[in-house]
């Protein structure tokens, strides 16, 4: 059966998770594969999402508040939350139609909806 599509509406970013996410994950282990290192300047956007929403397969395994973000030595940024259970009713849901133009690790939506690049040159 195919996922319902859903929109997003609330400030957030959808976090790519593909290469990291495997079923049967602990609720932990969703955490800090959403939470990630991320090569993203979240200082540099127009607005802060409240929300990191995880993807694997454009299908949404995780939903987490955003509290802060921290930052490694080497630039790449994580951000410290908590589950978000308001969010839950996108859980199993697609968001493929939000998924727009070139790949990326990071979609920003309801922040002016402009995705990031992975490659910095690009940025």
């Amino acid at each position: 059966m195919k996922p319902e599509d859903v929109r997003i509406t609330e400030p957030a970013i959808l976090l790519v998770l593909n290469r990291t996410y495997r079923q049967g994950m602990s609720g932990e282990e969703l955490y800090e594969i959403t939470r990630g290192n991320w090569r993203i300047k979240p200082e540099r956007w127009p607005a802060q999402p409240r929300y990191a929403i995880g993807i694997a397969q454009m299908i949404v395994v995780s939903v987490f508040e955003i509290e802060s973000w921290t930052e490694d030595k080497s630039g790449r940024v994580s951000f410290i939350g908590k589950p978000a259970p308001e969010l839950e009713h996108y859980l199993g849901k697609s968001v493929r139609l939000q998924k727009g133009g070139k790949k990326s690790e990071v979609l920003r939506i309801n922040l002016l909806a402009i995705t990031s690049d992975p490659n910095p040159e690009n940025r």
